[in-house]
């Protein structure tokens, strides 16, 4: 069973719905609660129609063609349910049409009433079936009340017919004739459209007649859509046509944005209750546990300041002066990651190339840096002598030396070279 609550304004007579009962009432001043509410706007019209407008001007190209065929002898207000680009200037519309006095009529009265209602064209709820159904084959909507039958056929892609038939009266055999009119307005919208309905879902009402006698290509296809037990006037009736109200999207309602608004603030109204207790709740219990955390943390500032306080009266004994021992030692650490200068003659006896010979060797070790001069002669030829030097320097360079200065000389006997070399504590 729905919870939504659901009135219905149907061929002149007005029924609301509380629970599992339906009752016939005056008005919508007779309502309370949050409704949806669908109204057939007696005197309105449905339909589809292609017309030759650009997308944007459809609506005011039907109404102009409402106006000039006669069918509205006052202003028209166009509810368009639906439209489709067929080309740069032509439009797919299906909408519904009424008296633009009836139209603001019903929704100042809908917004005038104290609790919030929604307003749906009796064509919305039966677009709202087509939709929920979603179906990818062609499907015919059928809604008989009254003497009245309500006919949307189409798929999830496009809407291919919309009209009502009525009958003389209600009497069997006018009724019989009624379903009559209903095979044919399907039928011959297969074939205007070139389409095969698979599925026929009819709706009822309170006076629905659906012992219709069917062709047989079609008794197969007819099914009842989503039916309930309401009671009027103390007998049972099954009823899909509430259920199919409730299920519509509210975008298909005629009802202003506020009201829209509304209606969501007031489905959701009882979750926020739940919702404000639950955080109340999450902060009273914050508010306990961080209380007690504030006491436990006050305990420990206050031993810390006790011990602060303590320790504040105690007397300490005068600094040492300590920067000469640590210069001292930090001296002592520079000199020892410097390489020795052992290291430093084997180091160059191992770089020194053939017909080299070293004659000089000066080491000088100050803060942790490492300058080394070096004086020698080559007695080779100058172009292997020149080789032989530039080797050794690649040489140094290579064991960690950094080349600072470099000076050769040649003459016709023999060749003189001094180069200065620097090394850092590692």
């Amino acid at each position: 069973m729905r919870k939504t609550h659901c009135a219905a304004e149907l061929d002149g007579a007005f029924y609301r719905c509380s629970g599992t009962t339906l009752e016939q009432i005056v008005d919508l001043s007779d309502l309370q609660g949050v409704q949806r509410v669908v109204s057939d706007f007696q005197g309105a019209i449905s339909r589809t129609v292609t017309v030759e407008a650009p997308y944007k001007y459809a609506e005011v190209m039907v109404r102009k063609q409402l106006q000039e065929t006669g069918e509205f002898d006052e202003p028209i207000t166009l509810i368009s349910h639906w439209k489709k680009r067929r080309g740069a200037n032509a439009t797919d519309i299906f909408y519904t049409a009424l008296p633009t006095r009836l139209y603001y009529r019903s929704l100042d009265e809908a917004k005038n009433h104290e609790e919030c209602i929604l307003l749906f064209p009796l064509y919305a709820v039966l677009y709202g079936v087509l939709k929920k159904m979603r179906p990818t084959h062609p499907v015919a909507v059928v809604f008989q009340h009254g003497r009245a039958a309500d006919i949307l056929m189409g798929d999830r892609k496009r809407i291919y017919y919309a009209n009502r038939r009525v009958a003389f009266d209600e009497s069997p055999e006018q009724l019989s004739s009624l379903w009559e009119m209903v095979v044919s307005e399907i039928t011959a919208a297969e074939e205007e459209h070139r389409i095969s309905v698979e599925t026929i879902a009819l709706l009822t009402w309170t006076d629905s007649q659906v012992e219709a006698v069917w062709p047989p290509e079609m008794e197969t296809k007819v099914q009842f859509f989503g039916e309930e037990s309401l009671f009027l006037d103390g007998k049972e009736r099954k009823i899909s046509f509430l259920k199919a109200l409730a299920d519509t999207p509210v975008s298909l309602a005629v009802s202003r944005r506020p009201e829209k608004i509304s209606f969501y603030c007031a489905r959701v109204l009882p979750v926020l209750d739940v919702a404000v207790i639950i955080i109340a709740l999450c902060f009273f219990g914050g508010h306990f546990w961080f209380g007690m955390k504030n006491r436990s943390i006050e305990q420990v500032i206050q031993a810390r300041e006790a011990n602060i306080t303590a320790l504040s009266h105690k007397q300490y004994p005068e600094a040492v002066p300590y920067e000469e021992t640590f210069g001292f030692v930090r001296n002592l650490s520079r000199y020892r990651d410097m390489p020795g200068f052992k290291s430093v003659v084997n180091d160059v006896s191992e770089a020194l190339f053939q017909g080299g010979l070293v004659r000089v060797v000066k080491a000088d070790y100050n803060k942790g840096n490492l300058k080394l001069e070096i004086l020698g002669k080559v007695s080779v030829p100058f172009d292997k002598a020149f080789k032989g030097y530039q080797r050794f320097c690649r040489t140094m360079i290579k064991r960690g030396y950094a080349l600072v200065n470099r000076s050769f000389n040649t003459s016709i006997n023999e060749s003189q070279f001094v180069v200065t070399f620097e090394r850092r504590a590692e």
